[in-house]
């Protein structure tokens, strides 16, 4: 089963996020609160399965190949 999708607004933040981007500066760019920037970045990291910030970026950035395109 797939993940639910990312949101507009989730898509943003992480993208700003893998930027190199803060939550602060985030949130001043996006016009939002830094606890808004949060949720956000919470949300993006069980929907893609994601450890910290640094992981979902590098998830968002370069997703994981289907499995069955991997060989065992």
């Amino acid at each position: 089963m797939a993940p639910p999708p990312l949101s507009p607004r989730e898509v943003e933040v992480i993208r700003l996020v893998a930027q190199g981007y803060e939550d602060k500066q985030i949130a001043l760019a996006l016009g939002c609160k830094k606890a808004t920037v949060k949720t956000h970045l919470q949300s993006v990291f069980v929907k893609l399965g994601a450890k910290n910030r640094a992981h979902a970026a590098a998830i968002f950035l370069c997703p994981p190949a289907p499995r069955s395109l991997v060989r065992n």
